[in-house]
């Protein structure tokens, strides 16, 4: 089986993003540490190490409140996301590049 994640970020938002990952994640990073990665949305194949994950999967997870401030920061940083290799190629030629570029 083949796969494949491709992701385009507004570099720009990063900072926005990074915000609000550290005020929602501040005195709870021994949680995170000990969380059950078998309930997260992640990004490998069967026996491959089990590192990669979905970020708002992991913070939805690991706080009890709505996170509409980091929602909309994610929102904003991430222009494009798609997963599955003809999908994502085919998909990707939709992506706006001069709008990426001119940010």
């Amino acid at each position: 089986m083949r796969s494949a994640t491709i992701t385009l970020v507004d570099a720009s938002k990063m900072d926005a993003l990074h915000q609000n990952v550290n005020v929602l994640l501040k005195n709870r990073l021994s949680g995170v540490e000990t969380m059950d990665t078998r309930t997260l949305q992640a990004y490998h194949r069967d026996n491959d190490p089990h590192v990669f994950f979905d970020l708002a999967d992991m913070i939805h997870q690991s706080t009890n409140q709505a996170t509409p401030a980091f929602d909309k920061a994610l929102s904003d940083a991430v222009l494009y996301k798609g997963n599955g290799v003809e999908r994502s190629l085919r998909s990707c030629h939709s992506v706006n590049i001069s709008r990426a570029k001119s940010m």
